[in-house]
């Protein structure tokens, strides 16, 4: 099983949202409550991708 970290931060770094759901769920379905904590006017968006080797 795996997981995913979402996470909106500051420009210092500093974590200002949170959220951890299923590997398989999709980012898109938690890109919505997380905007709700920040007024998404004042930030620009990224995404990071770990891939592990097995």
């Amino acid at each position: 099983m795996t997981s995913k970290i979402h996470a909106i931060v500051d420009a210092a770094g500093k974590a200002v949202a949170l959220s951890l759901t299923p590997g398989q769920r999709a980012d898109i379905k938690e890109a919505y409550p997380l905007l709700d904590e920040v007024d998404p006017a004042t930030f620009m968006a990224d995404m990071l991708i770990r891939l592990s080797k097995r």
